[in-house]
């Protein structure tokens, strides 16, 4: 059965609002354990997730996933993607506002439009190519403020420890996303909802084997903390399975330089939880970027419906 074009958006919405509540979960225990041990969380702990889902979506659906060395080689680069990128989205928010933070890993799209195209052959129409130039302006604005603009800051700004880590994550993510599309691609005879529900399992089942190893040897007292911090880790891990689920099988539906500018959506579910749960101000040059950003989702929406 082939679901209503409309999924995508649908799948998108739900991955942005599960990833903002996932990224204050792992902000919480990246305080009390580090960067690290936080991005493991979302992998460790979610991983019996992803396999009751995909459980549950092969039966439902009646089809087995289908496995190829290409698709195998596009998950690889998806799931390390995804793991450097949730590790330098950690390290960005340790040291800054929450929203910012997000924001400037949304530079992420820019790439992505250019990798998938480049790579892939994913053509981004005119109108969504506009979308995005739109809200990268809102991402410019969101990172910085009125007063360093005043004091000719704005350079030194993009310099900045934070900055970085959070240029490097939208990097990474770029490269993760280009990745679970091509593994949905490299498959296309199989459904998008098996095929991003098994992209899943094995993307999260290296992640935990890999970064759980390194912290094994590296941190183990982390990782006796993490155990003891049971909770809230649990909770980044059900909801960053959520937000995995919606992003993997969204681009196995649509290209995945659009399913990213619609998630940047994602950013005013940051300020809801900046302002309500971890009681953080957000100026008014904030607002007027992502007031710009939002205007770049709507055209993108407008466009695909």
């Amino acid at each position: 059965m082939t679901p209503p074009a409309w999924t995508w958006i649908l799948l998108v919405v739900i991955a942005a609002a599960a990833q903002t509540l996932r990224n204050a979960a792992q902000k919480k225990v990246s305080g009390t354990q580090g960067p690290l041990p936080a991005t493991l969380v979302r992998f460790v702990y979610g991983l019996p997730f992803a396999c009751l889902w995909l459980a549950a979506v092969i039966n439902y659906v009646g089809v087995s996933p289908t496995f190829t060395w290409q698709f195998f080689g596009w998950t690889v680069l998806g799931a390390m993607g995804q793991l450097f990128a949730t590790a330098f989205l950690l390290m960005a928010m340790s040291q800054r506002n929450f929203v910012v933070s997000v924001v400037y890993a949304k530079t992420e799209i820019v790439q992505l439009v250019v990798l998938a195209w480049v790579i892939l052959g994913d053509a981004v129409p005119s109108a969504s190519v506009i979308a995005v130039i739109i809200a990268t302006i809102g991402v410019i604005i969101l990172s910085t403020n009125l007063e360093s603009l005043k004091r000719l800051e704005f350079a030194r700004s993009m310099f900045t420890p934070a900055a970085g880590y959070a240029f490097a994550s939208g990097t990474a993510f770029a490269f993760s996303l280009l990745g679970y599309r091509g593994a949905g691609l490299s498959v296309p005879d199989s459904p998008a909802f098996v095929t991003g529900a098994f992209g899943l399992v094995c993307a999260q089942t290296m992640q935990t084997v890999l970064l759980g190893t390194w912290l094994f040897f590296r941190q183990p007292g982390a990782l006796r903390a993490l155990a003891g911090e049971w909770r809230m880790s649990l909770s980044a891990g059900v909801l960053g399975t959520i937000a995995s689920v919606g992003w993997l099988t969204s681009v196995a539906l649509h290209n995945a330089a659009e399913v990213r500018a619609l998630g940047l959506i994602e950013v005013f579910f940051s300020y809801a939880v900046s302002r309500k749960l971890l009681d953080e101000k957000v100026s008014p040059t904030e607002i007027a970027g992502g007031l710009l950003i939002m205007a770049g989702v709507v055209l993108i929406c407008v466009r695909v419906m």
